[in-house]
């Protein structure tokens, strides 16, 4: 898990608790560059969203800017790859929240 990621997902404004949480169970799967590289089942399995949910939802996340969607991507285990977009040093997050409380 990509602690940086996972914590910019939280903090992130979106419009339904469906965005919310497939930003959550990608920045789950993201890396050290924050780029996801899953399965479309596994995050079926995860976000408990059937494909069509799915698809929509990874659309609208798209449409808004916090992904970026590598459009012809499939390996034997993976056939999504996604960047989550604007993830910040876990730090200044981390700062920045402090500073509201």
């Amino acid at each position: 898990m990509n602690e940086k990621a996972y914590a910019w997902a939280w903090n992130q404004e979106v419009e339904s608790a469906e965005q919310k949480v497939l930003l959550l169970a990608l920045a789950f799967e993201a890396d050290e560059h924050n780029v996801c590289t899953v399965s479309y089942e596994e995050l079926e399995t995860k976000t408990v969203m059937d494909r069509s949910l799915l698809s929509g939802t990874i659309e609208q996340l798209k449409i808004m800017g916090k992904i970026s969607i590598a459009e012809s991507f499939s390996t034997e285990k993976a056939n999504f790859m996604c960047q989550l977009v604007g993830v910040q040093d876990v730090d200044q997050w981390t700062r920045m929240v402090n500073r509201e409380k």
